[in-house]
């Protein structure tokens, strides 16, 4: 009786768990092609002009959106920023984040806080890079370049390795520009292979 209890549960377990296979299997995403990354990369263009227009029109703290021919999500680009005045220097935050919606999520943001006074940039906080992504290995660099007194850029590059499809990988790269008067664009939001 306990070899026949014991068989009936080994073979409840085991349909379990391919029924668990074969619905897991259905659904996992697919590397991204080139033809994919190539709508992505148009449609973060588009996002990059549309929040230029934004911030210009003085708007913060907003998400640009479109949707692909491929996926459930839309790929966006968010934006977060304040401007503080101090006595005699001025604050101003930054924020950008481009996030891929299409296989298994991840995303890439910058941010930070720069200070400026008659129309020079003072001084630049950057924070460090946030990269998410569950099923990848993240890294990123950043770096800050000060074309003049008055305009800097800072850019970054992350890397995601897909951890199960290897050698899958994709890069994201974000330049921002900031300038001595507390205004800030994307200069740069692609998402490569």
């Amino acid at each position: 009786m306990k070899k026949l209890a014991l068989m009936v549960v080994s073979g409840l377990l085991m349909m379990i768990g391919f029924t668990f296979q074969v619905s897991a299997a259905e659904e996992e995403p697919e590397p991204l092609t080139s033809e994919q990354l190539a709508e992505i990369n148009d449609a973060l263009e588009d996002l990059r002009i549309e929040a230029n227009e934004k911030l210009e029109n003085g708007e913060s703290d907003f998400t640009v959106s479109k949707d692909l021919s491929f996926g459930e999500d839309p790929i966006e680009l968010t934006f977060e920023e304040g401007n503080e005045v101090q006595a005699s220097n001025s604050s101003s935050n930054y924020s950008a984040s481009v996030k891929n919606t299409a296989g298994f999520n991840f995303s890439h943001s910058i941010s930070g806080t720069w200070t400026y006074s008659g129309g020079e940039i003072n001084s630049v906080s950057m924070h460090e890079p946030s990269l998410t992504g569950a099923l990848y290995g993240k890294s990123a660099t950043q770096n800050r370049s000060e074309l003049d007194p008055s305009i800097q850029q800072i850019s970054s590059a992350g890397t995601f390795k897909a951890l199960k499809y290897a050698p899958v990988e994709y890069k994201t790269n974000l330049v921002v520009q900031i300038d001595g008067g507390g205004n800030y664009r994307v200069i740069k939001a692609t998402i490569s292979s």
